[in-house]
C-alpha cells in the first residue's frame, strides 16, 4: 500500500483528480460566499433601519394624534352647555330618573361610538351618586356593568370606584381583554384600551372611552409581523402584541428615539411628544429587506453557473469512473470471475490485484454475507416502523415478506427504585427480557421476528393467518413469568389483530402504541388485545376554580373531598392510567398557582420535585389517593405558615377582623382606622399575605362558621347574623364556595 502514496501527484493518480475537482467546487463556493457577505453587509443593515425608523415615526404620530383627538373630543363635551346641563342634572339623581335627559346624552355618546375612524368600542359616563353608568345602550348599575357586561380581572368594580378619588383628569390605562358574562357564558369584547377623562369641576362623574386596541394597531402600524409595544412614562406596558411576560431592555431606551440590538433583535423606539409614551418594535436581525430581491438575482446567477459547471464536471468524472467500477462489481458478484478494471487510473489497478487475492483466499464469504443480511433485515424493520426513509432499495427489499402478520409490543416501565434494588441498569435489564421473549417464541414458532425497537420497547412480529391474539395460553404464560419481576418493572403488552399486507407495518405499529396507552391502574402485567375508545380527562374551568378556592381556604379535608370525587369518577368510567396521571398534573398545577399567589414559589420548589417523583411512581388508585393527601397537607401547611407571619399593619387588620366579625366590616373602614388610603391598604395587604382583604375576611368568617356549626343549638340564621352577613343566602353561597358544601350538609357530616 505504500506505493499508493509515494508520488501522489502523478498524472494518473485518483488522489490528484479528486483533489482538483473538489478544489474547483470549493473555489466557486468561496466566491459565492464572499460576494453574498459583502453585499449583505453594505445593503441590508441600512435598509432595515431606514424602513423601521419610518414605520415607528408614522405609528407614533398616528397614536399621538388619536389620543390627542380623544382628549379634545371628550373635553369638548364639557364645553357644550346643554349637554353639561343634562349631565349636571343626572349626576345628582339615582339610576332611571330623568329619562329624557338620558336620551339626549345617549345620542351624543352613540355618535362618538359609531364613528369607525375613532375605533371606540364604547363611550360611557360613570356617576358616583346612584352608582350607575350611562352609555349608548342605556343605563346600568355600576356593579352590573363591571361584574357582568364589561368584565376584566385587571379592572374590577373597585378600580372604577377608586377613580372618583383619583387626581388624574386625563389618563390612559393598560389594555386588557374584556368579556361579557351572561348565564355563565363568557363572550369576549376584545382587547380594549381604557381612557379616563374628568373635569376638575365634577369629581363625582367621569367619562370612560374604551378604544379597540388591536383595530387601532392594525390601522396605525404598517406591519403586524413583528412584536409591538407601547410603554408609559414609567416603562410599564400599555399595549403589546407579544407575550405579556416578554422582557424589554428598558435601560437602553434613552433619548427621544433610536435603535439598538439585543438578544438577536433590532429594537426601534420613539417617544411621543404629547403623551410621553414610548413606541417600540423589535425585528429579527436576520430579517431581509427589499434589497434582497437584487441579491437573489445575483445569487441565482451564481448558483446557476455553479450547477451548470458542476453538472458538466460531474458527468465527465462519472463516465471516467463508471466503466472500471462496473467491471469490478461484476467480479465481486461472480466470485470465480477474474476482476478486470480496464482503467488507466493506478488505484483501480491496485484494487483489481487485491480483490483477486481476497476472492482466492476468502472461503467464509457466504457466512459473512448471511450475517450482514440478518443485520440489514433488523435495520429495515426499524426504519419501516419509525418512518425512516432510505434510498437503499436493497435494504427495503430485505425486510418485507408480503404475507399476513400480527404484532406484539411489550412496554417496560422501570420503577424508580428498581435500578438500585436489582443492581442492573435499564439497558441490560431490557436486553435480558428481550432474550427471554426471543427464547419463549422460538420454542413456539419459527416464523417470528423479535427485536428491541426502542429503549423500553420490545417488538414481536408473528407471520401467519392465526395471529398472536388467538394464542391466549402463550400470552398468559409470558404474563406469569413477567409478573415475577413486577417489583422491578411494570409490563404492558399490546397485541394487534392480523394485518394482510406488509405495507401495513406502520399502521400496525401505531395501533400497538395507541393500545399501550389504554393501560389501567394496577401493578401487574396487563395484556391488551383490542383497542378501546380514547378517554380524555374532563375537568371544567369551574371545577378548577372550585379546587383553587378549596386550596385557598386552607382546608385539607375540602381538598380531599374534591380529589376523592374525581378519583371515584375515573374509577367508575374505567379510565386508563394516563387519565389518573393527567389528574395528578392538574392538581399539582392548581396547587403551584395557589402557592405562587402567596409568594411561596421558592418554598414550593422542593415540594414540586418531590410531588413529581411521587406522581411518576403512582400506578394504583390507592397510590394516587395517598399522593393527593400528601399534596393537600403540604400545601395547607405552607399556606398556614404564610398566614401566621406577623406584620404591624396586617396584624392590626387580622386582629380587627377577628374581633368584629359580627359587624359590617369593609376595607374603607379598616383603612380609616389605620389612617391610610384604601388603595394603599389593599395593595399592602395583598403583597404581605398573598390574598386580598375580601378573601381573608371571607376565609376567617367561614372558618369561624365551621366552629359554630358544631353547636347544635345555634341556627344557621343566627350564625349568619353573628358573622356580619346581610342575608342568610349570602352566607350559604359563600360557605359553599369555600367549604364545598352548604352549612347544613357540613353540620350533618360533623354530627355523624
Amino acid at each position: 500500500m505504500r506505493s499508493l502514496f509515494r508520488n501522489p501527484l502523478r498524472n494518473h493518480s485518483l488522489f490528484v483528480r479528486l483533489m482538483l475537482s473538489f478544489l474547483a467546487v470549493i473555489v466557486l463556493l468561496v466566491a459565492f460566499n464572499f460576494l453574498s457577505f459583502f453585499y449583505l453587509k453594505n445593503k441590508i443593515h441600512k435598509e432595515i433601519i431606514k424602513y423601521n425608523d419610518l414605520n415607528m415615526q408614522h405609528t407614533m404620530e398616528g397614536y399621538e394624534r388619536h389620543i390627542d383627538l380623544t382628549k379634545n373630543l371628550m373635553l369638548g363635551i364639557y364645553q357644550k352647555e346643554e349637554l353639561m346641563m343634562n349631565l349636571n342634572f343626572l349626576r345628582k339623581l339615582p339610576e332611571g330618573v330623568g329619562y329624557d335627559r338620558m336620551v339626549s346624552v345617549q345620542k351624543e355618546l352613540k355618535a362618538l361610538q359609531l364613528n369607525p375612524f375613532l375605533h371606540y368600542m364604547n363611550v360611557m359616563v360613570h356617576f358616583k351618586e346612584g352608582a350607575y353608568v350611562l352609555e349608548k345602550e342605556g343605563s346600568s348599575r355600576s356593579k352590573d356593568m363591571f361584574d357582568k357586561f364589561l368584565v376584566s380581572p385587571q379592572y374590577p368594580l373597585s378600580f372604577w370606584e377608586d377613580l372618583f378619588d383619583s387626581g388624574d383628569f386625563f389618563h390612559t390605562y393598560p389594555a386588557a381583554e374584556f368579556k361579557e358574562i351572561y348565564m355563565h357564558t363568557a363572550k369576549s369584547l376584545g382587547y380594549l384600551l381604557p381612557i379616563i377623562v374628568k373635569s376638575n369641576l365634577y369629581n363625582d362623574m367621569y367619562f370612560i372611552v374604551l378604544l379597540d386596541a388591536r383595530s387601532l394597531f392594525r390601522t396605525l402600524h404598517y406591519t403586524e409581523d413583528h412584536p409591538f409595544f407601547i410603554l408609559d412614562e414609567t416603562g410599564s406596558p400599555l399595549f403589546s402584541t407579544s407575550a405579556a411576560d416578554e422582557t424589554i431592555p428598558l435601560h437602553a431606551l434613552t433619548g427621544k428615539g433610536g435603535n439598538f440590538t439585543s438578544n438577536g433583535y433590532y429594537y426601534f423606539y420613539i417617544k411621543g411628544i404629547e403623551t410621553g409614551f414610548t413606541y417600540l418594535t423589535k425585528v429579527p436581525i436576520t430579517n431581509i429587506s427589499a434589497q434582497l430581491l437584487k441579491l437573489n438575482i445575483v445569487l441565482l446567477t451564481l448558483l446557476g453557473a455553479t450547477i451548470v459547471i458542476g453538472t458538466i464536471v460531474s458527468l465527465w468524472f462519472s463516465v471516467r469512473l463508471h466503466h472500471p467500477v462496473k467491471r469490478l462489481m461484476e467480479s465481486i458478484q461472480h466470485y470465480n470471475q477474474e476482476p478486470q478494471a480496464d482503467s488507466g487510473i493506478r488505484e483501480f489497478v491496485v484494487i483489481q490485484e487485491k480483490l483477486k487475492q481476497l476472492i482466492d483466499s476468502n472461503t467464509d464469504l457466504n457466512d459473512d454475507l448471511s450475517k450482514k443480511n440478518s443485520l440489514l433485515r433488523y435495520y429495515a424493520y426499524t426504519n419501516k416502523f419509525k418512518r425512516i426513509h432510505t434510498q437503499f432499495h436493497d435494504l427495503k427489499d430485505t425486510a418485507y415478506e408480503n404475507k399476513p402478520f400480527s404484532l406484539m409490543l411489550v412496554h417496560v416501565h422501570f420503577l424508580p427504585h428498581s435500578s438500585e434494588a436489582a443492581e442492573l441498569d435499564s439497558e441490560r435489564t431490557t436486553y435480558f427480557i428481550r432474550e427471554y421473549i426471543n427464547y419463549h417464541f422460538s420454542q413456539l414458532s419459527s416464523d417470528s421476528v423479535i427485536f428491541q425497537i426502542d429503549q423500553d420497547q420490545i417488538l414481536v412480529i408473528e407471520f401467519g393467518e392465526t395471529g398472536l391474539h388467538a394464542q391466549p395460553d402463550v400470552l398468559q404464560s409470558l404474563k406469569e413469568v413477567l409478573d415475577q419481576d413486577k417489583d422491578l418493572a411494570l409490563f404492558t403488552i399490546a397485541v394487534t389483530p392480523v394485518f394482510k399486507q406488509s405495507s401495513e407495518f406502520t399502521d400496525a405499529y401505531e395501533l400497538a402504541l395507541a393500545m399501550l396507552k389504554q393501560r389501567l391502574p394496577g401493578d401487574d402485567t396487563q395484556i391488551i388485545v383490542e383497542k378501546r375508545a380514547a378517554y380524555s380527562l374532563a375537568i371544567s374551568a369551574k371545577q378548577e376554580d372550585e379546587l383553587a378556592t378549596r386550596i385557598s381556604s386552607g382546608d385539607s379535608r375540602a381538598i380531599l373531598e374534591w380529589t376523592d370525587k374525581q378519583l371515584e369518577q375515573l374509577k367508575q368510567n374505567a379510565a386508563p392510567h394516563s387519565a389518573y396521571a393527567e389528574l395528578g398534573e392538574l392538581v399539582m398545577k392548581v396547587s403551584k398557582h395557589s402557592l405562587d399567589a402567596r409568594r411561596l414559589s421558592k418554598d414550593r420548589s422542593s415540594l414540586e420535585v418531590g410531588w413529581r417523583e411521587q406522581l411518576q411512581a403512582c400506578f394504583t388508585t390507592e397510590q394516587f389517593a395517598a399522593l393527593f393527601e400528601r399534596m393537600a397537607m403540604d400545601t395547607v401547611h405552607l399556606l398556614k405558615e404564610k398566614i401566621e407571619e406577623k406584620d404591624p399593619v396586617t396584624s392590626f387588620v387580622q386582629q380587627y377582623v377577628n374581633e368584629h366579625l359580627e359587624q359590617d366590616i369593609s376595607l374603607d373602614l379598616v383603612a380609616d382606622k389605620l389612617n391610610i388610603s384604601r388603595s394603599y391598604l389593599s395593595t399592602y395587604f395583598k403583597e404581605k399575605t398573598g390574598e386580598s382583604f375580601s378573601e381573608y375576611l371571607n376565609r376567617v368568617r367561614i372558618s369561624k362558621a365551621k366552629e359554630m356549626l358544631s353547636e347544635v343549638d345555634l341556627k344557621i340564621n343566627d350564625i349568619s347574623a353573628r358573622l356580619g352577613y346581610q342575608s342568610v343566602n349570602s352566607f350559604i353561597r359563600m360557605f359553599k364556595r369555600y367549604a364545598g358544601v352548604t352549612p347544613g350538609e357540613y353540620r350533618k357530616r360533623q354530627l355523624s
